[in-house]
């Protein structure tokens, strides 16, 4: 009886070769860990909307800090006090 040559599945070395390289590339990317981003430093202004909707920077040592006691406003004082132009 003779046998015939076996030959490798191609298409099995594809998927073998393809999973072991996005393998690869995954495990060096947890080793070698993301490059951090650079943290900002805090500005010193804050963004705030006035009440004709123009959007204004504001100096943080003008801003008065808030009691924990004082009061929330409501959403209907909001929309109140938001008013849309005519």
């Amino acid at each position: 009886m003779m046998e015939t040559p076996k030959q490798p599945s191609t298409r099995k070395k594809f998927l073998l070769w393809s999973i072991t390289t996005l393998g690869t590339a995954t495990l060096l990317r947890f080793i070698k860990g993301e490059t951090e981003k650079p943290i900002q430093p805090k500005s010193n202004t804050v963004k705030m909307l006035t009440q004709e909707g123009v959007l204004v920077e504001i100096d943080r040592k003008h801003l008065v800090a808030a009691d924990k006691n004082d009061v929330k406003i409501s959403i209907d004082e909001l929309k109140e006090w938001i008013k849309k132009q005519s």
